[in-house]
């Protein structure tokens, strides 16, 4: 699967990393390369959360 990522750059220089497809999937790092290994594992968290719910129900 793939999903688009928003990556900003706050004023602080921090990268915010965004995954507006799961909601509250957002992460961030002060390099460009980690905040988006970090999204990356958000977002396999976020799925994996998901779909736990899912089936718990």
């Amino acid at each position: 699967m793939k999903f688009r990522v928003h990556i900003v750059q706050d004023e602080k220089g921090v990268f915010v990393t965004e995954c507006s497809t799961l909601s509250g999937c957002i992460s961030q790092d002060v390099t460009r390369e980690k905040a988006i290994q970090n999204i990356n594992d958000a977002v396999a968290s976020c799925l994996f959360n998901s779909l736990s719910q899912t089936y718990a129900d």
